[in-house]
């Protein structure tokens, strides 16, 4: 990861708009771990984020369009102009008719909706957000890079 702003401060190493694809298999599932873990370093929200974001790609290979032949999804993780980290996850939307499953009972969205600050979805796109050390003291700097400036 090798983004960089004006705005980044020694030891804290949240970048904006970091952003990967994966294939939809659930062999890349351990990448979206290594992935959101980099985005965090040495931060205390990291363990519940990776965990959740795990989850989160979990549901995507195993639910969505995202686990058919050439299938894939994407993990972006950026600041919030409040200092949270938010982690969105989004895959290529439902199963077609012929290939859905059974509908499931796993714990995945229950983890979520536990460790998260906040959590929703929008369509495909699937997001919590967990509160971090990364800029939590530039709020100022964080609007400027929500608005785009």
């Amino acid at each position: 990861m090798e983004a960089s702003t004006t705005y980044d401060k020694p030891g804290r190493a949240l970048v904006p708009g970091l952003a990967r694809v994966f294939p939809g298999t659930p062999e890349s599932v351990s990448g979206v771990r290594a992935f959101v873990a980099e985005a965090l370093p040495a931060d205390p929200a990291a363990e519940d984020a990776v965990l959740m974001a795990s989850e989160l790609a979990t549901n995507a290979v195993v639910h969505s369009a995202s686990r058919l032949p050439g299938g894939m999804y994407s993990v972006e993780v950026r600041p919030t102009a409040t200092g949270m980290a938010r982690i969105d996850v989004i895959d290529q939307g439902p199963l077609p008719a012929a290939e859905a499953d059974e509908p499931g009972f796993g714990a995945g969205l229950g983890i979520v909706s536990q460790l998260a600050t906040t959590f929703g979805a929008d369509g495909p796109d699937r997001w919590f957000t967990v509160t971090t050390e990364a800029y939590r003291d530039d709020l100022e700097a964080l609007a400027e890079l929500e608005a785009g400036l």
